[in-house]
């Protein structure tokens, strides 16, 4: 059981911690977000053994806001994530002051388990 799949079933152009989730509540870490995490129209082609795709996909521009989702803690056996990513600039890639970035992070913040 997938403890969550994130479809980005929001309309294009919508900020991600601005949208009305189904059951997920997308959360900015920071005290000031950018907003720079948007909705862009089309989504990545289907791949065996996920859902199909049905809504958009999550552009990342900038700095990157640190978005957080909670979901129901796992408490005991193993926690698997993946992502799908499409890039399309390595420009800016490992320069400067951002040169440790991170795509995904899974962090115990309350209570047990990972959330």
């Amino acid at each position: 059981t997938l403890p969550f799949y994130e479809s980005f079933d929001y309309t294009a152009g919508e900020s991600l911690v601005q949208v009305s989730p189904r059951d997920l509540i997308w959360t900015v870490a920071a005290s000031s977000a950018t907003l720079d995490l948007t909705i862009n129209s089309g989504n990545l082609s289907s791949y065996s053994g996920l859902p199909e795709p049905v809504g958009n996909s999550l552009y990342l521009e900038g700095g990157g806001d640190d978005a957080t989702v909670d979901f129901t803690p796992v408490t005991s056996g193993q926690v698997y994530a993946s992502c799908m990513l499409r890039v399309t600039d390595l420009t800016n890639l490992r320069t400067g002051s951002r040169s440790h970035g991170y795509i995904a992070l899974f962090a115990n913040s309350n209570g047990p388990g990972y959330h």
